[in-house]
């Protein structure tokens, strides 16, 4: 409505112009005094030729010839149809416009498609970001490394397009074993190893690069009969594809992930690579935090010497003990210890021979047919045990065969005969004793220095 407005106005100004220009002798009789008549006429009459003329070339001439131009620079001049007549122009020129359009549209679908990849990728990104966020933050909380692994391993199987089924192996320096499995019996396949040149990688040209394989039936077919009918049975060769990348940490190999796909051998696509790959490096990360963490973590729970539990840890393991026994009415026994003579031996033979006898207390102890189920160092010749089920009298014959069996093996450092290796213990049995806990160590202490007294005095 407003273009048809100014159109009009316009229309009506240049008529008016026209119009008082041909009216000019008549206005110039009645205003204009008759000695200034002519001048002021051809002035005036100019003034309004002017006029009409620049806004004829603004409104209609300037337009007119920029749309002239327009159109021959972008369809082509006239003149390139030589010969031909109005109508066969008017198609020529109507097939071009045709074909820009297509090719326009073309441009168009080509930018969304590539607009749609990006978007996928960077939501595949942002899968995997908070994946490995998540993940740290469990590892952060957690020691348990299989448990990490298998959910691991579970996010993979999230994050990856088609994938079904999968699993990881690590390396234990010598071979590849299964640490985790996604719909797979975990069972079948625990004690299944794979030494490292039949995995997939050592036949590629880059070991740490992800592949594909769309034949897995036919690439593992070299492996050993047992090999081959224990991943048979465990329904491996029911795969149409995987995708699988080593894990490596400061360019050390510790593993692989295997991603699986059960019904398309095109499951998985180059696209699919640097997910993999970049799952990989981050799962290495991972593995390697969760590593320096378990040693932390152990080493603040063991005794540096004797890697048996410290004193500290030893509280924490006795409560639950304690609460479980309590709860289900369950005996057990505790044992203190005191070597007798440590700071002796320190003096006369130095702190290696001290060392050295604090071990062989610990070993003797610790032996397997009778160890126990707690066993700690809670001073530096002090020690505490743990017998679950057992009662006075058979923690007490467990601990005189240790006795009697360091009767018959002297303490030797250096190829040299010392000594034999005498000490104090004490027993107290839940509930037979005591039914507290503070009871149960004050009655053990207590028995502990009176049979370290008795065991001085008799020279063991």
């Amino acid at each position: 409505m407003g273009f048809r407005r100014y159109f009009f106005v316009k229309h009506i100004l240049m008529v008016g112009l026209l119009v008082c220009s041909t009216l000019l002798d008549y206005f110039s009789s009645i205003f204009i005094p008759a000695i200034f008549s002519s001048h002021i006429l051809f002035s005036i009459r100019l003034l309004l030729l002017l006029t009409w003329l620049l806004l004829f070339i603004k409104w209609y001439m300037i337009p007119y010839v920029s749309i002239i131009k327009k159109i021959r620079i972008y369809y082509g001049a006239v003149d390139n149809y030589d010969g031909k007549t109005h109508t066969e122009i008017a198609s020529s020129i109507l097939e071009k416009i045709v074909s820009h359009y297509k090719d326009h549209e073309k441009q168009q679908e080509e930018l969304m498609k590539q607009l749609l990849y990006k978007n996928e990728l960077l939501d595949q990104n942002n899968k995997i970001t908070k994946a490995m966020m998540e993940l740290t933050n469990e590892i952060l909380s957690s020691v348990k490394i299989d448990n990490t692994l298998q959910n691991i391993l579970e996010k993979a199987i999230d994050i990856i397009p088609n994938a079904q089924k999968g699993s990881i192996l690590l390396f234990n320096g010598k071979e590849l074993e299964y640490k985790a499995v996604f719909g797979y019996d975990f069972n079948v396949l625990k004690y299944f190893k794979f030494d490292i040149t039949e995995s997939f990688q050592y036949k590629t040209n880059d070991f740490y690069e992800p592949i594909i394989i769309r034949d897995v039936e036919a690439f593992n077919s070299n492996l050993n009969a047992d090999k081959f009918k224990t991943l048979k049975n465990s329904r491996s060769f029911e795969l149409k594809s995987v995708i699988s990348c080593a894990i490596s940490v400061d360019g050390e190999f510790i593993g692989i992930i295997n991603i699986d796909n059960i019904q398309d051998i095109n499951a998985f696509k180059d696209e699919d690579k640097p997910i993999v790959k970049h799952l990989a490096e981050q799962m290495g990360v991972a593995l390697k935090n969760a590593k320096l963490i378990e040693k932390t973590l152990y080493l603040s729970r063991h005794d540096g010497l004797t890697n048996i539990y410290n004193r500290c840890y030893f509280e924490e393991l006795f409560d639950n003990l304690y609460t479980s026994c309590k709860q289900s009415n369950e005996q057990f026994s505790i044992v203190i210890f005191d070597i007798n003579h440590l700071k002796v031996v320190n003096d006369t033979h130095g702190h290696d021979a001290g060392d050295k006898l604090i071990k062989d207390f610990v070993c003797s102890i610790n032996a397997p047919a009778n160890k126990p189920d707690i066993f700690a160092r809670t001073g530096g010749d002090e020690f505490v045990a743990v017998y679950l089920h057992k009662d006075y009298t058979a923690a007490d014959d467990i601990i005189k065969a240790v006795k009697a069996n360091f009767t018959l093996s002297p303490f030797k450092y250096e190829g040299i005969e010392l000594f034999r290796i005498t000490f104090g213990y004490g027993i107290a049995s839940y509930p037979a004793d005591a039914t507290t806990k503070y009871d149960l160590l004050r009655i053990a202490d207590k028995r502990m220095y009176i049979d370290k007294k008795a065991s001085k005095q008799n020279n063991d």
